[in-house]
């Protein structure tokens, strides 16, 4: 059921234009993978700790792309630059929705 969602989330997140789109799409990969050794594990009765040490590096490492930043993201350059902007400074969120149409 998981590599469903994965595959959900992969389709749905290639229509998004951010750098972590990818980052995301690679780790749900990642993940599809990593579900299926744990198939096989179950199957053959092994000890689930390797599983479960890949999927708190995989969930560490989800957090790390969906709070990065980079300067395309950041303040007054944002792509986003007119309405609420994830992934940013609040001071330049605030800014964009005070600033006047007629301001340059």
């Amino acid at each position: 059921m998981s590599a469903i969602f994965d595959l959900l989330v992969i389709m749905s997140v290639s229509v998004i234009h951010i750098p972590q789109t990818i980052s995301l799409q690679k780790l749900c990969i990642i993940s599809i993978i990593a579900n299926f050794a744990g198939w096989l594990m179950w199957l053959l009765y092994l000890d689930p700790a390797a599983y479960n040490a890949v999927f708190i590096a995989i969930y560490i490492y989800a957090i790390v792309i969906l709070t990065s930043r980079d300067k395309s993201d950041v303040g007054d350059s944002s792509e986003f630059s007119g309405g609420v902007i994830f992934l940013s400074d609040s001071r330049s969120v605030i800014k964009g929705v005070f600033k006047h149409k007629g301001e340059v």
